[in-house]
């Protein structure tokens, strides 16, 4: 039987999100206020429901913010579609996209592009996480608990 600790460490992306959203994104605008035109923004959870609206709102606050994006090569089209729109309304701002997962250890990106992109990003959106409940609590752990700790290494 699973403690209330580690559905909460399991589940925690789930609740943040669901916070986050149940404030129709109330003091977004604040947060936004510190992200400086010289900052990189790493998304990952790109381009999920949370972390489109989430871009579009960094985008209108600074039109020329620069994104980095790791996306599961599954999701790279829709990805590409979600760029290709905001770079019509914000041509100023740069996107890059980069092919990986949050449940590798190097993010599936090599040790060489993950010590460029950490000397690089300022700030860190991560948003990446499995919300099915009926998914088996192994896969789930992977992702929401492990992939939370290679983003924080």
């Amino acid at each position: 039987m699973a403690t209330t600790q580690s559905l909460t460490a399991l589940f925690l992306p789930i609740l943040l999100a669901g916070r986050f959203f149940s404030e129709n994104m109330t003091g977004v605008s604040s947060l936004m206020e510190g992200v400086m035109s010289q900052s990189v923004i790493f998304f990952t959870g790109f381009p999920g429901f949370i972390g489109k609206r989430l871009v579009s709102k960094i985008l209108e606050s600074n039109a020329s913010a620069r994104f980095r994006f790791l996306v599961q090569s599954s999701m790279l089209s829709i990805a590409q579609e979600s760029i290709a729109g905001f770079k019509k309304k914000f041509p100023q701002a740069e996107f890059s996209i980069m092919t990986g997962s949050i449940d590798r250890a190097d993010l599936g990106l090599g040790k060489e592009a993950l010590k460029n992109l950490v000397e690089e990003v300022t700030d860190v959106f991560h948003l990446a996480a499995i919300y099915d409940l009926s998914v088996p609590r192994e896969i789930a752990y992977k992702v929401n608990v492990d992939g939370t700790t290679h983003i924080l290494d």
